[in-house]
């Protein structure tokens, strides 16, 4: 083996053990369950987590109200959109704004448990890019906020065993 294989070995191995020494983990890791019940407050974040499940096979029922409940269950709840001016030029006008997306997460396993994780994504938007492109900008980012939770949200069901 020449020098130049064994630097980019020692390195490749450096890599490794600098990813896995910092809680890095391939997104395909752990599983999901087989089948989940969820009960979520916001409609729009309760689909993307009932098709991000169901893309990863599982069997998802969603549920109407708290009167249904079954096990395993996954609810989401106080699940809150904020926008909040976050930077102030001298002249009091507005330069940036951080969007907000926080929802609490309740895995249930069976009666009486209670796990609640709550969990925020934000993100800051330049008020120029909201004036020059209406509420577009806006949209996308919000939605790349959705996709994020949704994400994390999996996340906490793959490393939680239900």
């Amino acid at each position: 083996m020449n020098r130049s294989m064994k630097v980019m070995a020692v390195g490749l191995l450096g890599l490794a053990v600098l990813l896995t020494g910092c809680g890095f983990h391939l997104q395909g890791s752990g599983a999901v369950p087989m089948r989940v019940h969820v009960l979520g407050d916001d409609a729009v974040l309760t689909r993307s987590v009932h098709e991000r499940l169901r893309g990863y096979g599982a069997e998802v029922i969603l549920l109407a109200t708290t009167a249904e409940l079954a096990y395993p269950l996954l609810e989401l709840s106080g699940t809150r959109r904020n926008r909040e001016a976050s930077v102030l030029a001298q002249d009091g006008q507005v330069q940036r704004f951080t969007l907000q997306l926080r929802t609490g997460l309740r895995l249930v396993m069976e009666p009486g448990e209670r796990h609640i994780v709550p969990l925020q994504v934000r993100t800051m938007v330049d008020a120029a890019d909201l004036h020059t492109a209406s509420q577009i900008r806006e949209q996308v980012a919000w939605q790349q906020l959705l996709d994020d939770m949704t994400k994390l949200i999996i996340s906490h069901v793959k490393h939680t065993t239900i």
